[in-house]
């Protein structure tokens, strides 16, 4: 509990005369007895309650969803507020948020339909960057060859790569750091460059990219594309080195 700050400081032109600081009443709202029970509830909201269509393997949320009329005119309106107040992960909270959505479009109105799953994509968001948070799944790591002394490299932008390997203090020197590479790690543990055509009017090999970047370069190429799965690229139906044919389509399996 915070006493009430109206005033952060006082000047006379750009002379600071006096600051104020927040003032801690109680260093807790309620006892911790209290607390877990709160917390208990809250999270029965996403486990077994109104947002429970949020609820997910990986991380436990714990909040409170909101649907609020609308006053207009003196009298309430099927016009709503729609709101998902709430932290994750549950267990070792580290974020809290709340989405508050203005007069929302459909039949299902309601905090847990509407605010909850924008609350969820950017929770996920968020775990998925925080390394404190994100447990690695060791089984998708992909082992290191017996003669190798490098770690493996995917493909992606030559500075990138140059960036990531100059950190690590691994010697390699992209040849072209404004293009894009595909880099694999050979059997004498060197690693091996190979840059990937982007200018001339043939497909370009993607494979090993993100998503993200094999989205960008298949796009300017005039490609539509179609992916399944999650990961790097894997496959790509259209063979590098394919003549272009403008507005074909590809399709990409990640994995």
């Amino acid at each position: 509990m915070v006493k009430p700050l109206f005033v952060k400081s006082v000047s006379n032109g750009a002379q600071v005369i006096q600051t104020f600081e927040p003032q801690v009443i109680r260093e807790s709202i309620a006892s911790p007895k209290t607390i877990a029970m709160l917390q208990e509830l809250l999270l029965g909201v996403v486990e077994n309650g109104t947002a429970r269509n949020i609820k997910n393997p990986n991380y436990k949320i714990a909040g409170k969803t909101g649907t609020a009329q609308k006053v207009i005119n003196g009298s309430y309106q099927e016009i709503y507020y729609t709101s998902f107040a709430g932290y994750f992960p549950a267990d070792r909270p580290k974020y809290s948020m709340i989405v508050v959505i203005d007069s929302p479009k459909g039949i299902a109105a309601f905090g847990g339909d509407v605010s909850a799953p924008v609350f969820k994509a950017i929770a996920d968001k968020i775990f998925a960057t925080d390394l404190d948070l994100n447990v690695v799944n060791q089984s998708k790591i992909l082992p290191k060859a017996a003669s190798a002394k490098f770690p493996y490299v995917a493909a992606g932008k030559g500075e990138e790569l140059q960036s990531i390997f100059d950190y690590l203090k691994l010697p390699l020197k992209s040849p072209a750091q404004e293009d894009w590479i595909a880099a694999s790690t050979g059997i004498t543990g060197q690693i091996q460059l190979q840059l990937v055509e982007t200018e001339s009017a043939v497909v370009p090999n993607v494979a090993g990219m993100s998503l993200r970047d094999a989205l960008y370069i298949l796009e300017n190429k005039g490609l539509k594309v179609n992916f399944n799965g999650k990961g790097k690229v894997l496959t790509q139906s259209i063979s590098p080195g394919t003549r272009l044919t403008p507005d074909s389509t590809i399709d990409l399996v990640l994995g």
